[in-house]
């Protein structure tokens, strides 16, 4: 039995590569065929193969299939030259077209740098046709119109002396009269003025102050921060301020029977921001809210010098060691956070890192002042809700003593014997006015009628 020629078959790359082992070397026949050209030899080599094997009856192997390879070599050889033929067409071809075509778009751009420059030249006239033109008009524009102009001016004036004329008396009268009036009308409304400032303002400064001496009692009591400084004289230093644990801070206190107006809080602003060493900022309203600020209990924002403020809304009505345990909190926070934003690093790098963190720590800061806040004004509702439930308790609970106790009088009455005139008193008057014997009593007057 013959050893078959396949050996192996590998796929790689979308490509197929195949062993085979032959007897004779075939580099000479295939080495200048493409892979589609060996794809079709092959193919048409056993196609012959199988044929030669059917038919051939008489012919050996060997010579059949030198026969089959030489035609069919022949055939692929003729191919080749044909392609080469075509290929060598197709060029020859390209090229005459590509000649054809340009020689075609120059003959184009040679008819256009015409045009342009017959457009060019027809735009030049036409500008300076239309430059003629526009002075002829505008000069003709100018005569016509100083013409109209000197007519108006003359009818103007004529018409204005006319008027001056005749209005000129008019006029002194009515601003003498008129003058007369202002003058004794703003006599009257100045004394009104001044006395209406005076009485205003005394009222205004005798309420602050009585609440800016609450609000020092009440850190005497509930702090250790020390002595407030009264600065309520000095422009643009708040009412009070006072130095804790390295923390300069301005407080500025309102006793107002309506809301606090915006244009205080303004003031407050700036107050601090003229005066970068204060690192904290209270703004407590006594006993009502403060304008734009109402909503919460406090309330807190930075101003652009990294300053922490704190708005406080009816102080009076809420804990006082809850309050100011929680300034003594921000009073830390405040002091911390304005260090940072004044440690300013050479580095560009560095200082943008730096205010980054600042900018995290002043989200972080606010976000747990804010959930502090809230936690106290729970606190505060929770502790007026069980104020609440005990006083209804002892309420109820004091009734309860005091029904308790009257019972045990009227036993021990009864037991000692003493209810028995009592209890006939009783009937006799609870006789006395029962709708019946009421009835009885009017019977004997109508039979007397």
């Amino acid at each position: 039995m013959e050893e078959k020629a396949f050996l192996s078959e590998t796929f790689s790359n979308g490509k197929w590569t195949s062993t085979y082992t032959h007897p004779t070397s075939l580099q000479s026949v295939v080495k200048d065929l493409t892979q589609k050209e060996f794809k079709v030899a092959m193919t048409l080599a056993v196609s012959a193969l199988q044929k030669m094997n059917s038919s051939a009856e008489n012919l050996s192997y060997k010579e059949a299939l030198d026969k089959e390879v030489k035609s069919y070599t022949q055939v692929l050889s003729q191919e080749k030259e044909d392609l080469a033929a075509k290929l060598d067409l197709a060029k020859r071809n390209a090229v005459s077209e590509k000649n054809l075509i340009t020689e075609k778009f120059l003959e184009e751009i040679k008819q256009l740098k015409s045009s342009l420059a017959i457009s060019e030249q027809a735009v030049k006239d036409i500008s300076g046709k239309s430059e003629n033109m526009f002075k002829n008009l505008l000069d003709d524009v100018k005569k016509q119109m100083s013409a109209n102009h000197s007519q108006e001016i003359s009818r103007v004036e004529a018409t204005y002396q006319r008027f001056q004329v005749n209005s000129d008396q008019q006029h002194k009268e009515a601003m003498a009269a008129l003058k007369a009036s202002y003058s004794e009308l703003e006599d009257k409304l100045r004394k009104e003025l001044v006395k209406a400032t005076a009485a205003t303002a005394s009222a205004s400064v005798e309420i602050d102050k009585q609440g800016e001496m609450k609000f020092e009692d009440m850190v005497e009591k509930s702090t250790k921060w020390g002595p407030l400084q009264n600065t309520s004289k000095l422009n643009h230093h708040g009412d009070r301020m006072c130095k804790i644990r390295g923390c300069e801070a301005m407080f500025e206190v309102k006793e107002y029977s309506n809301d606090v107006p915006s244009k205080e809080v303004d003031k407050f602003k700036r107050d601090m921001e003229e005066h970068p060493d204060f690192h904290l900022g209270v703004f407590a309203s006594m006993n009502t809210n403060i304008s734009k600020k109402a909503g919460n209990y406090v309330n807190m924002e930075w101003t652009s010098r990294s300053q922490l403020l704190i708005y406080i809304n009816r102080l009076q009505s809420h804990s006082l060691e809850d309050i100011f345990g929680f300034l003594d909190i921000c009073i830390d926070i405040a002091l911390r956070m304005n260090k940072m934003a004044h440690e300013r690093p050479e580095d560009s790098e560095t200082c943008i890192l730096q205010q980054e963190k600042i900018n995290r720590c002043k989200d972080v800061a606010e976000r747990e002042i804010k959930r502090i806040s809230d936690f106290m004004n729970t606190m505060s509702i929770n502790k007026n809700t069980l104020l609440q439930t005990i006083t209804k308790h002892y309420d109820e609970n004091r009734i309860f003593m005091k029904q308790v106790g009257q019972s045990l009088k009227e036993t021990l009455e009864i037991l000692s014997g003493k209810s028995q005139e009592v209890l006939a008193e009783a009937e006799e008057v609870a006789g006395a006015t029962s709708p019946t014997a009421q009835k009885k009593s009017r019977a004997p007057k109508k039979s007397q009628g």
